[in-house]
């Protein structure tokens, strides 16, 4: 009795901070997209042939983890609307929690899922595994270690390196829930 009332505080514990996160992720993401409206313009926005542009929704896949071992966890934020997505892949930013909102680590380019976290670390941040594409046809995971600054924004190319069978926790995956934000 006492370990399913310890896994259902666990649970409740576990939600409630995933909902405190969620308002200051989608502040920051409502603001990324906007700005990136601003450079497209109105006429363009009009015009475009992606849904979700027009309609001023962002679709993303987010989770959180501790990247650098502070005890506070990062957001990793992968979208997915057409607009912010390429042949190779998606925009992927890497997020650390600052006052009530976020400041950007690391903006990737070309991402696809799933996104690991390894077990190994780099000047004292966990290593990421994401799959990326060459083409339609030729993608590999590529190991993004942080280098003092950030992680390597392309992971098709150095510093970037391609990893095999890479071991860690699923950060994002099939199973990762899409969100979709309203943002105009």
């Amino acid at each position: 009795m006492l370990r399913i009332l310890f896994a259902l505080c666990a649970f409740v514990a576990l939600s409630s901070a995933t909902q405190t996160r969620a308002p200051a992720l989608e502040t920051f993401l409502r603001a990324e997209a906007r700005e990136r409206d601003r450079d497209f313009g109105p006429k363009l926005i009009r015009s475009s042939p992606h849904e979700d542009l027009r309609r001023g929704l962002l679709r993303y896949r987010a989770n959180w983890a501790d990247l650098n071992g502070d005890g506070r966890k990062e957001a990793i934020v992968l979208i997915q609307s057409t607009d912010w997505c390429g042949t190779g892949g998606c925009q992927m930013y890497l997020l650390m929690p600052e006052g009530a909102g976020y400041r950007v680590v690391s903006v990737h380019t070309i991402v696809n899922m799933p996104v690991l976290l390894l077990e190994t670390r780099t000047k004292g941040w966990r290593d990421i595994a994401v799959r990326s594409r060459f083409d339609a046809f030729t993608s590999h995971m590529a190991r993004l270690r942080f280098d003092g600054d950030g992680y390597p924004s392309n992971p098709s190319v150095p510093p970037a390196v391609e990893i095999r069978n890479p071991k860690g926790r699923i950060l994002l995956g099939a199973d990762t829930p899409e969100r979709i934000l309203k943002y105009r």
